[in-house]
Order: C-alpha cells, then structure tokens, then sequence
C-alpha cells in the first residue's frame, strides 16, 4: 500500500471530480478555526470557486495570482485527496511532484511545522510509510494541544470579564458611598455655618451693647464732673449699675459662646457616628443580600439534591428491570437451544430413514445429503439462532460508473466536493 504525504510548497496538488489543480501555499493553523488547514490558489476553472484571497479576518497568510482563488481546507482533507489520487492513479502520486532534496532541505528549515516535514521524505525511502505515519500521529497531538489551549484561552478570557465585572461592581458601590459621604458632609456642613453666623452675629450684638455702654459711661462721668455734688451720687449708682449689666451681658456672651462651641463639636461628633452607622448598615444591607443568596443557593441545592435522589432511584429500577430481562433473555436462549438441538436430531432422524429407503445410492445421488445442509444452515445462523449480517468478499465501489456522483452521501446530482451534507464543507472557507 504506498503511503500517501504532504508535498512540499509551490506544488500543485489534484482537486476531486476536476482536471484542473490547486498549489499548495500554506500549511498551518487559522485565526478563529481550530486544526491545521491548507492554503491553496485554485487554478484554472477552479478559480472560481475560491473564497478569498488567502487572508482570513485580516490576516494574510498566502498571495494568490488570481483574485479570490484561494481556498482553505483541512489537512486531513487534503490527505484524503492525495490518497483518492494514487489508488486511482491519475497521475499526481506523492512520489512525482516532491521538489529535489535540496529544496526539500529549504522548505523543511523554512518551515519547521510537523505538516511542512512531511515534504522531507524523499522519493524510495522505504521508511516513508512508517515516518509519514509517525508525522501524522505528531500532528494530531499537536492538534488537540491547540485546541486545548484555545479552550484555555476561552476559559481564561471568561475569568477575566467575571473579574471585570466584579471590579465595575465595586466601583459603582464605591461611587455610591462616597457620593452619601459627601452629601451628608455638605449638610453638616452647612449646619455649622449656620451656627458660626449665629456666633458672630451675637458676638457683633454684644459689642454693639458695649459701645453703647461705654457711650452712656462717659455721658453719665461728664454729666458728674458738670453736676452740683447732690447728683454724684445718684450718678455713681447709675455707673455702678450700668456696669454690673455689661459685666452680666459679658458673662452671658461668654457661657453662650462656649455653649455653642460645644454643640458645634457634638455635631461633629454626631456626623462621625451618623457615618459610621452608615456604613455599618450598608454593610448589613450587602450581608443580608448575600444571606438571601445562600438561602436561594442552599434550596437550589437541596432541589439538586432531590433531583439526584430521584434519578439514581430511576436508575435502580431501570437496572432491575434490565436484569429481569437479561434472565429473560437468558432463559429464551435456553429454550431457543432446545428447540434447535430438537430440530437438529429430527433432521438426522429424517435423513437416516431417507437413507434406508434408498440405499447407497441415494447417498451418492446429485441431491446433497441432509447433513451437509444442516451444516450450511447452521453456517447462516449466528451463536443466538439468526441470520447473519451478510458481508461481501470485496468491497464495492458505490460510485463505479457514474460521473456524477458524492461518494460521502451516496447521492447522484452533484460531486464529492461540493456535497452540501458533508462536514468539512463547514471547515472549509
């Protein structure tokens, strides 16, 4: 069985139910496809199926002569191409399009992918098949390993916007208290303005009452030094009086000052403890979410729970039911065995008679004996008694004879690369 290999770049490639070619200009992986793929410039009629001009989302990764003639396919398709054209021998067998070994060296030290290797195997080496088979199985491996890490990309990129939205989460609760902080400290704040106005409005008041006193001092000291000595002393009385009130005005001025001073410092201290308090209940708001949360979570578990319970019972009575039909099954075989033993010593009980009727003869008639057919029968029924599934001797080609016809969907009217039921026209792009 000749193997079939990757040629090196540059080469032309066979396209199924088509005369014309395809060149192979890349081999590798493709942004937003998992596998490798092949890049090929359709030639010739083939052009127009292209469906790009070897870039992919933005991204080139081969030029192609004619416009939007390129065409990516997987590796393992392409393989399958190759492996179609050398059983039907048309011509583009692996041994006659590889480059000299010398641009084998170059392609493969260009291009150091496991797929590109495979055109390093030069023309009869009798190792080919076992290498080619051993690159194969290597790019598989390296296969599943791109798609497990692009699954944990996938998973870390999922990560990364839970974690984004937690941060936006607590951004906005952030926002959200310091906003009350600083409503509330704008309130508080206008409070003690509002206080200190009143503070310096009393304190122009009482400076005011002693200007006023002062004025009346001196009046009542010129109205002594120009009165008879009968008016002294009415006027020193009034002096005395006059500064007893201003003495009382400056000790009421004094207490009320430091009364107020006190209740601005309360009010300091009560806007702390307001603060606090809010942000305790602020706190004992998201607790009693997240209580809220656990509770749901612990019901949707005990809902898991039941649900469990009530399958593993499901699955018990479908295992009993299951073992009563195995024993039903068994003792049917049972039976089955009986009958066929029975039929089987009634068929030799026949034979026998038919044989002493008719002597050596009819042994050696053209009719066969009835052992021998037993013994065909019994080469038609399987272990439990029925017919076995007929296998040809060679296989058949469904497609021999026709011109057009899908070998993958076993349909006439259109060919195998164009079938619309087959998968890897998905991967194809």
């Amino acid at each position: 069985m000749q193997s079939t290999v990757l040629p090196p770049l540059g080469s032309p490639l066979p396209f199924p139910n088509s005369s014309d070619v395809a060149i192979l200009k890349y081999v590798g992986s493709v942004s937003g496809h998992d596998g490798v793929f092949c890049g090929l410039e359709l030639c010739g009629a083939l052009a127009a199926r292209g469906k790009n001009n070897g870039s992919v989302n933005g991204m080139a990764y081969f030029q192609v002569d004619t416009p939007n003639s390129g065409l990516f396919v997987p590796l393992r398709k392409v393989i399958g191409w190759l492996g179609t054209s050398n059983v039907n021998g048309n011509g583009f067998s692996s041994s006659n399009i590889f480059s000299p070994p010398n641009a084998q060296q170059q392609q493969q030290q260009q291009y150091g992918s496991p797929a590109a290797t495979l055109s390093s195997l030069g023309n009869g080496n009798p190792a080919v098949g076992e290498n080619s088979n051993e690159l194969r199985r290597h790019i598989s491996v390296l296969e599943k390993r791109l798609v497990q890490r692009e699954n944990d990309l996938r998973e870390l990129d999922v990560q990364l916007d839970e974690l984004d939205a937690t941060l936006r989460t607590n951004d906005a609760r952030l926002a959200r208290k310091e906003e009350r902080f600083n409503r509330y400290k704008n309130d508080k704040e206008d409070e003690i303005k509002l206080l200190v106005g009143t503070i310096e409005a009393l304190e122009k008041k009482v400076g005011d009452a002693e200007e006023t006193y002062a004025v009346k001092l001196r009046q009542l000291e010129q109205q002594k030094l120009g009165s008879p000595g009968s008016n002294t002393t009415a006027l020193e009385e009034k002096i005395k009086t006059l500064e007893q009130e201003l003495s009382v005005q400056k000790e009421m001025h004094a207490s009320f000052k430091i009364s107020k001073t006190m209740e601005i410092n309360e009010l300091r201290k009560a806007e702390m403890e307001a603060y606090k308090l809010n942000e305790e209940l602020e706190r004992l708001r998201e607790e009693s979410v997240d209580v809220v949360e656990a509770e749901n979570l612990k019901r949707q578990n005990e809902q898991l729970v039941q649900e469990l319970e009530s399958k593993r019972i499901d699955i018990e009575l479908r295992d009993t039911k299951i073992k009563s039909l195995e024993e039903l099954l068994k003792s049917s075989r049972g039976e089955n065995d009986v009958l066929r033993n029975r039929m089987q010593s009634y068929e030799r009980g026949v034979g026998s008679s038919s044989g002493s009727g008719v002597g050596v003869v009819s042994q050696q008639g053209p009719n066969a004996p009835s052992s021998a057919t037993t013994m065909s029968n019994q080469n038609l029924l399987d272990e439990n008694g029925g017919l076995k599934v007929f296998v040809p001797e060679e296989k058949i080609d469904p497609s021999a004879g026709r011109e057009d016809f899908c070998s993958f969907c076993d349909r006439e009217g259109h060919s195998t690369d164009d079938c619309p039921y087959e998968k890897d026209n998905i991967e194809m792009f």
